[in-house]
């Protein structure tokens, strides 16, 4: 599946939950009364006060968190990390976590040892006391940072991405509620109680109420329409999108800037709202149902219309189990914590199951588990340690101190997570098995690289290339491999095929192999002695001309997709390569290593 359409899925999602939280949001200030409180606040408090994972983990915590130190252990594997959408995301490592803390009442003092992928960093270390809070990290600083909770907010706004201002964000998510709200007065009351019904979590049968919310894609069109309508009349709105529009796209700060977004920004919503009143249909768009058992929401079940297909998504939660599953058209995967606790313990563990992530198989993504020791330790005081405090910071100096934490993260990162130095290839290293029998590889992969067109469905593939060497599935995409000799020696071709059946990406895999006869260097006849000595002058943000300019024009064109991204390798006479990306306007995204251009075969 390519980048554009898992994020069309993700706007998909959220715009579900935006508008569906949106709407039972409204139905709190207007709805049919039922005695003291309407069936639509009911609706409301039943979805909105759900028992979430975290809930459940603190509450199962707090069974054995009695005066007395906890012994824990959490394990989080590289499946889990992958899909953290953070900066510092620890891409296919696992992450051990042990240590040991000491409450009294409110109050901790824990410490905290972080292995990554085996290696071992610093005891980090965390203390609360009342409302101040004490960070330790020795790979970060040599002192604790210390701050106050009221503070927290000022922390993670200085640390938002550079994209994004946390703060701009979060004011006008606050406004667009707003209009949300008004939009959702074009549709009639549509929350019902319907009778009783007995569900199975678990094996356990449960007896429950049930709530249920629906709207057709007419209304639904209705609600999107005003919402987009409610906005676009907003200049304070259309200023703040403008903004956020501004900081995705890199666009400089400059007035001319500001109103090409604001134009963009006002077709975009214009254009959507009259598609919006496009739509008459009468069929299902929404319906939402919760599951109420002795006043706890123990299931809730989303289902609604997308590209003509429904999806439907269902949470359940029982005590320490909670189960979150997807089933929207291709996609489809299962989420389940478990958790079994004891008066002096609690273990439990997140696993998943999800065929977009080749996951077809149950895997276990995190575990975790906590032991009381019963400890006597006492907290130690925040005042009584070596801190810098930073709650009355200014905004500049909390940029100003994430700036620094940040240089030093990388610092650090780099040795911890250093990889082995890429092989390089000196002068005389490669050698061809037989050089009266050169395989020119090149030329026929270009041709074919050349050939093969984004969009292309598979069928035209395979009439065009025939059967693949080799095929690897992948989630719900398909890896198709050509090569040039019976033995699979030789590399050719790669296409990736995605979930509608037709290429997404195209790869050019031709590769130099001494047993194999193929010498890319002498195919593209470089000028390059050896590219170790060129790439300090290959920098970011240089473009595709001037890097040209300093390694030459010889030079294979790795890949081609529907992103806009591509990649160009070079190679040295010693037969070591470089790939770099560049981006849709030509310049550079990522520099790779130089390193010994070899086919591994």
């Amino acid at each position: 599946m390519s980048t554009n359409q898992k994020k069309k899925k993700i706007i998909i999602i959220a715009l579900v939950v935006l508008v569906v939280l949106c709407a039972v949001l409204f139905f709190t200030k207007k709805g049919k009364k039922f005695g003291p409180t309407s069936i639509e606040e009911k609706f409301v408090s039943q979805l909105m006060d759900k028992q979430y994972l975290s809930t459940v983990i603190e509450k199962d915590y707090k069974t054995i968190s009695q005066n007395g130190g906890k012994d824990y252990h959490i394990q989080l594997s590289g499946i889990l990390l992958n899909q953290l959408a953070v900066p510092y995301s620890l891409y296919y490592r696992d992450v051990d976590l042990s240590g040991n803390v000491v409450f009294h009442n409110r109050d901790f003092d824990a410490s905290v040892k972080t292995i990554v992928n085996g290696n071992a960093i610093e005891d980090g270390q965390l203390v609360k006391n009342d409302s101040q809070y004490m960070i330790f990290a020795p790979f970060l600083q040599s002192k604790g940072i210390a701050f106050h909770q009221e503070t927290i907010p000022n922390l993670l706004e200085s640390f938002s991405p550079k994209y994004l201002e946390v703060n701009c964000y979060r004011e006008g998510i606050q406004s667009i509620k707003k209009y949300a709200l008004a939009a959702f007065a074009e549709v009639e009351n549509t929350v019902k109680e319907e009778p009783k019904q007995e569900i199975t979590i678990q094996q356990k049968s449960y007896k429950t109420d049930v709530y249920h919310f629906e709207v057709t894609q007419k209304q639904w069109s209705q609600m999107i329409s005003a919402f987009l309508t409610k906005i676009e009349e907003d200049p304070q709105e259309v200023d703040f999108l403008a903004n956020v529009l501004m900081k995705v796209t890199n666009y400089s700060g400059d007035a001319s800037a500001k109103e090409e977004s604001i134009t963009i920004v006002k077709a975009l919503l214009t254009s959507y709202a009259e598609k919006m009143n496009e739509n008459t249909s009468d069929e299902m768009a929404i319906s939402v149902r919760v599951f109420v058992k002795d006043g706890d929401t123990i299931k809730t079940e989303i289902l609604y219309a997308v590209d003509g297909n429904n999806a439907q998504y269902a949470l359940e939660a029982v005590d320490g189990y909670i189960s979150f599953t997807t089933d929207m058209k291709e996609h489809k995967a299962t989420y389940t914590y478990e958790s079994e606790k004891t008066d002096t313990s609690f273990e439990a563990k997140l696993v998943g199951q999800d065929n977009q992530l080749s996951m077809n198989e149950s895997v276990t993504l995190g575990s975790m588990s906590f032991t009381n020791n019963e400890s006597s330790n006492e907290v130690r005081k925040i005042e009584s340690l070596n801190v810098e405090d930073i709650s009355k910071y200014s905004k500049a100096d909390y940029q100003s101190f994430w700036n620094r934490m940040t240089d030093r993260f990388f610092e650090v990162a780099k040795k911890v997570y250093a990889e082995k130095e890429p092989d390089v290839l000196e002068t005389g290293d490669f050698k061809l098995n037989d050089p009266e029998s050169r395989v020119n590889a090149l030329a026929k992969s270009i041709e074919i690289f050349d050939k093969i067109t984004i969009g292309m469905t598979k069928e035209e593939v395979l009439n065009m290339l025939g059967e693949p060497g080799k095929t690897y599935p992948l989630g719900n995409t398909e890896f198709l491999y050509w090569y040039q000799d019976d033995e699979k020696t030789i590399d050719m071709i790669s296409v990736m095929i995605g979930s509608n059946g037709k290429v997404e990406e195209v790869i050019n895999g031709a590769a130099s192999s001494s047993k194999a006869n193929v010498q890319i260097s002498a195919e593209l006849n470089t000028q390059i002695e050896d590219l170790r000595a060129l790439m300090p002058s290959i920098k970011i943000p240089m473009n595709k001309e001037e890097v040209i300019q300093i390694l030459g024009d010889a030079y294979i064109t790795v890949n081609k997709n529907n992103t806009g991204y591509t990649k160009l390798r070079w190679y040295d006479k010693n037969e070591n390569s470089v790939t770099i990306t560049f981006m849709e306007n030509n310049e550079i995204m990522l520099i790779g290593n130089v390193e010994a251009g070899v086919s591994k075969h």
